[in-house]
């Protein structure tokens, strides 16, 4: 029985795989078996490349069709000899001696289940990106839960992707497995493995990961849906495990995430096509019990394409007495569930038909289908960024497009309270001083029947008539347009 097998999944890199299997065959720690799993490659020169090194240790697997990443470690997990289990990419390399090294480790630090590594970025020529990805100096012990309480901590952390060996013995005992149903798998794997045993993480940068062109685009800018299912999986995760106490750390990860994603997916297609795509799933908080903006946001979103359960939050104050951004959220969902009604009906009724937008991107996503449920026709996004053409298919003008073209109103979607400066701006756009310029929150507040609804933009007037305009010296400077 070797110490150790290592598995390299590959598809399609053949120029990258020779370079990979001889990097595991010259290490200076020869006991080791090596699979090789061809998921379904449309080359055969993989299985030719294999075959030409003749080496005993080498066991060759080809799939008859694709499978992706978790399928594949999960049958070098089963079909492994090896004491402790690792992972090469196919256009990545092992240094010489890193096998050698977690044989040290194994023999000296004690009898560690999961020993995770370093490593370093390098481009297809070898040159060094980032020497040491972890970015540490010494040796780091996490302790049973620690890993897990370290990654929601928000302190450094340390995304573990896929460079680890792990014991097969502790594997199987636990039934530990690759999850295809999760995203950020090799996250939630060392996650995992946590919530049992304890992880340890070598400094030495021993394993060089290779960016090129081929890859898999490193954008931060994940899908919606892989969101909503690597937080959830999270949850799940700390549910298992009886670690409730996480949860609101969760929770401060999870959130600011999603209206970013939401306002992406909006701005990156040129037609409404994304609300069908977000539709097509339904998602829920059973972790979320408190009246927190974003996921307000999120939720109310969701209650405009009909796709969001009704969320019992406690009662909400008096309508006298909104004060909060969580309060104005709170009052705009309860005016759909409850009266069926949108915030902008208010502007049908004096008349209003067609409005522009100026603000917060979500806030003005909101808005929008707001002003779809009343029946009001949106003719702009408007915005300073020329970086955005099209939001759900409706176009994204600078400011100055007032100066030329007439709408019957001008909606803020401003979160902040203090808009005075942006009334001042836009007002000196518009060619007819007599169109209203009206805050989001302004329309709650009358739909409430708290305050009447300007019929100008008054500018000694307050856009918040329940709450007053102070002047901070910290708020974001509003250059006029």
């Amino acid at each position: 029985m070797p110490l150790f097998t290592i598995g390299i999944p590959t598809y399609n890199r053949p120029h990258f795989l020779e370079r990979a299997i001889k990097s595991v065959l010259n290490q200076t720690f020869s006991d080791f078996e090596l699979i090789v799993i061809d998921d379904a490659s449309q080359t055969p020169q993989t299985q030719q490349i294999v075959q030409q090194f003749n080496d005993p240790r080498i066991h060759f697997i080809q799939n008859q069709q694709n499978l992706g990443i978790a399928p594949n470690v999960n049958r070098v997990f089963n079909q492994a000899n090896g004491q402790y289990i690792g992972f090469l990419g196919d256009d990545d390399v092992f240094k010489p001696n890193l096998l050698e090294h977690i044989q040290q480790i194994i023999l000296e630090k004690g009898d560690y289940q999961f020993i995770a590594f370093n490593l370093s970025l390098v481009n297809e020529s070898g040159q060094t990106l980032l020497e040491n990805y972890f970015n540490i100096a010494q040796d780091i012990i996490f302790q049973q839960y620690h890993y897990v309480e370290h990654h929601f901590g928000g302190r450094q952390k340390f995304h573990i992707p896929g460079t680890f060996f792990v014991s097969k013995e502790f594997l199987q005992k636990n039934a530990i497995a690759y999850r295809p149903d999760v995203k950020g798998i090799d996250v939630f794997f060392s996650l995992e493995v946590n919530c049992y045993t304890p992880i340890y993480i070598s400094a030495l940068p021993l394993y060089l990961h290779t960016r090129h062109a081929l890859q898999e685009s490193h954008t931060q800018n994940r899908p919606i849906q892989w969101k909503f299912q690597y937080f959830s999986g999270l949850y799940h995760l700390l549910k298992k495990h009886q670690l409730q106490y996480l949860e609101p750390m969760l929770r401060r990860c999870f959130l600011p995430n999603i209206p970013q994603a939401i306002s992406h997916l909006a701005s990156s297609v040129e037609d409404n096509s994304f609300i069908h795509k977000y539709t097509q799933f339904k998602v829920s908080f059973p972790w979320i019990t408190e009246p927190h903006p974003d996921f307000l946001k999120i939720n109310l979103f969701q209650c405009l394409l009909g796709v969001s359960d009704k969320i019992n939050f406690p009662p909400q104050p008096p309508v006298e007495k909104l004060e909060h951004l969580e309060q104005y959220y709170q009052a705009w969902i309860n005016s759909i569930h409850t009266e069926n009604r949108g915030i902008t009906r208010i502007l049908k009724e004096r008349n209003i038909k067609t409005v522009a937008i100026f603000g917060t991107l979500l806030t003005a996503l909101i808005l929008s289908l707001d002003l779809e449920y009343e029946n009001i026709s949106l003719a702009a996004f408007l915005d300073t960024n020329n970086k955005t053409q099209f939001i759900k298919g409706i176009p994204v003008f600078h400011p100055q497009w007032l100066a030329q073209n007439h709408v019957d109103a001008i909606l803020l979607s401003i979160e902040r309270e203090d808009c005075q400066e942006i009334l001042i701006a836009l007002n000196g756009i518009i060619p007819n001083k007599d169109i209203p310029i009206i805050s989001w929150r302004q329309l709650i507040t009358q739909n409430l029947g708290i305050s009447p609804l300007l019929t100008s933009p008054n500018l000694q007037d307050p856009p918040y008539p329940i709450i007053p305009i102070h002047n901070n010296n910290n708020s974001p400077q509003v250059t006029p347009v």
